[in-house]
């Protein structure tokens, strides 16, 4: 089973800057896909050196620990962990 994951930048007009998408051969619940394609999102505007973004989520149990953290030592948490420190 594949995980597929993608990402869309855009400018404050709207228009396509850049896109990346991914497979995983692996079966991850979408919380964990949202997740790791946040933190991947997170680097590649790190490695612009972009850091005045809006991030737009589908999935509102990443919206919530992302705003909220809390201590998680599960994979989804860690993932969380690694987005807060992108």
């Amino acid at each position: 089973m594949l995980s597929r994951l993608g990402v869309v930048i855009r400018d404050n007009r709207g228009h396509l800057v850049k896109g990346l998408m991914g497979f995983e051969r692996a079966s991850f619940s979408p919380r964990i896909i949202e997740a790791f394609a946040v933190r991947e999102a997170l680097l590649w505007l790190k490695s612009w050196h972009l850091d005045h973004v809006i991030i737009m989520l589908d999935c509102m149990s990443v919206v919530h620990a992302l705003t909220r953290p809390i201590v998680d030592d599960s994979e989804f948490g860690c993932l969380i962990f690694d987005c807060n420190w992108c």
